[in-house]
């Protein structure tokens, strides 16, 4: 009796820690796992709002943000401006004016162990409660900002082909060919590189593309509170800086400085290397990285009504 029962314990024993085993597995993240796609960086979600827009003069609003980074890039700070309301009608902690600057959590990139992308919430305290300023209700648009800086890091096979001769018969063990490209976890997306030679260098046609639903504003600009939001002009937008590397032959020289002036959300960037001193054509990686600011708005509709109004405004009280 005494064996049977160790052994029937034992089987026991044996059984959870196999369990624990195999759960522990299923939940692993899969380090192969392509995280490198979608178009957006920074999203922005409001909960925990009434199911009308609708506010009686006396509540408070109670908004709960939550801020996702849904792109693959980290993002160590920025700012988020609430703004296009009257401070005689919504009252805002730590307002300024008509305007809201709360801090951008930190909040890491997409990783094959957090496919969902890190995410943080934000309570937008209020020092008082709703008022109606002027006749019987008041509307707006509230506005939710986002600015920070961001990065785009599309990795390219291409061919380097140091002999010409080889090129020009044929012979090469690879070839040159252009690609199309898809998203890259990020708003502002590579979308084709087109490969070019000459005796002494290679080049690449970059074509660089805003995917995403905001703008792009100069490296630096976006965390800017003078300029994002409401400073962002053709001085400071619509411009990126780029930059190439191939191992084995280092960083290439980039037209412009690297700097890319968008147009309709489209810009090109023309980027060389020299061959190196390889004596045949051989396959590597083309790294590309972009860097740029970047801000996109949520509008949320606001009514408050005040339902005892007499003909009198409060936008004293």
């Amino acid at each position: 009796m005494i064996k049977k029962g160790f052994f029937s314990n034992f089987i026991f024993i044996f059984l959870i820690i196999l369990m624990m085993f195999l759960v522990s597995c299923s939940q692993s993240a899969d380090p192969t796992l392509d995280v490198a796609h979608g178009t957006q960086g920074i999203e922005l979600t409001l909960h925990d709002v009434k199911n009308t827009a609708s506010f009686i003069k006396g509540e408070k609003l109670n908004f709960m943000l939550e801020v996702k980074n849904l792109g693959t890039n980290d993002v160590p700070g920025g700012f988020i401006v609430v703004w296009g309301y009257d401070p005689n009608a919504i009252f805002f902690k730590d307002s300024s004016g008509s305007s809201t600057i709360l801090d951008l959590p930190l909040l890491e990139g997409v990783k094959p162990y957090m496919p969902e992308g890190d995410s943080q919430f934000i309570e937008i305290q209020e020092e008082k409660t709703l008022n109606v300023p002027y006749g019987s209700s008041y509307n707006t648009n509230l506005l939710f900002s986002t600015c920070y800086d961001y990065q785009t890091t599309a990795v390219v096979p291409v061919c380097v082909i140091t002999d010409m001769d080889e090129y020009i018969s044929g012979s090469s063990t690879c070839e040159l060919i252009s690609q199309t490209l898809s998203s890259q976890g990020a708003p502002v997306a590579v979308t084709y590189v087109e490969p070019r030679m000459s005796e002494e260098e290679i080049q690449f046609l970059i074509e660089v593309k805003n995917v995403g639903d905001g703008d792009v504003i100069l490296e630096g600009a976006a965390t800017d509170k003078s300029i994002c939001p409401v400073g962002i002009d053709m001085t400071n937008s619509n411009e990126l800086e780029v930059s190439a590397h191939i191992s084995g032959l280092g960083y290439g020289v980039c037209k412009n400085d690297g700097n890319i002036k968008l147009s309709n959300g489209k810009g090109v960037a023309l980027c060389s290397f020299k061959k190196g001193t390889k004596k045949s054509s051989y396959t590597t990686e083309l790294e590309i990285i972009l860097l740029y600011g970047y801000s996109s708005s949520l509008d949320v509709p606001i009514e408050i009504i005040d339902p005892f109004y007499s003909g009198e405004d409060t936008y004293l009280e």
